[in-house]
């Protein structure tokens, strides 16, 4: 398998955490983010291990966390306050010390070549909330670089079900529907 493309990034704020149901998104909050540019999970585990006789008796791994890190091509203001727990008004995002960012679902998919053959491997947590991200910009110079947009995510185990899920397509259509379906995009 070789990953040759990341495509579609959307999210949907989160509105009930039932116990002994998966998560349920607000109606109409779905949302692409923007156009993937690059993606990164890195997930943090709580480990431990037990000697004993001299050597290793136990030793145990559970998902904690993880960071999702990625860039888009643009988050819209009034996305970004969404995101963020921002307030958006008359088109001007304005942050707060106060805010607080709503726990969301995200998703995209990734493009696949399998012996010669694409396939659409679809990605999505159910609960991840976003932080404020740092930023840089420079001038043009002599040359032009596209800047990107940073979208970092603390992906976290709901109450029920997984955190991570993940399926795989062989059309794009269907990879995206999939997405669709999950933040509630009509």
């Amino acid at each position: 398998m070789a990953s040759i493309g990341l495509k579609y990034v959307a999210w949907a704020e989160l509105n009930t955490e039932p116990a002994t149901a998966i998560p349920t998104y607000k109606t109409s909050s779905g949302v692409v983010l923007g156009k993937a540019v690059s993606a990164n999970l890195s997930i943090q585990r709580a480990e431990a291990e037990l000697y004993a006789d001299d050597m290793l008796a136990e030793y145990v791994s559970e998902f904690s966390s993880a960071t999702l890190t990625m860039e888009v091509d643009n988050i819209s203001l009034q996305n970004q306050a969404t995101i963020y727990g921002a307030t958006y008004n008359e088109g001007e995002m304005q942050v707060s010390a106060d805010d607080t960012p709503p726990y969301g679902g995200i998703g995209g998919y990734q493009v696949l070549m399998v012996q010669g053959v694409r396939k659409y491997r679809a990605w999505f947590f159910p609960k991840a909330k976003a932080t404020f991200p740092d930023w840089t910009g420079t001038t043009k110079g002599s040359s032009i670089s596209f800047g990107t947009a940073p979208l970092d995510m603390r992906i976290a185990s709901p109450a029920y079900g997984a955190w991570y899920y993940i399926k795989e397509f062989d059309t794009e259509a269907a990879a995206k529907a999939y997405i669709d379906t999950k933040v509630g995009i009509a």
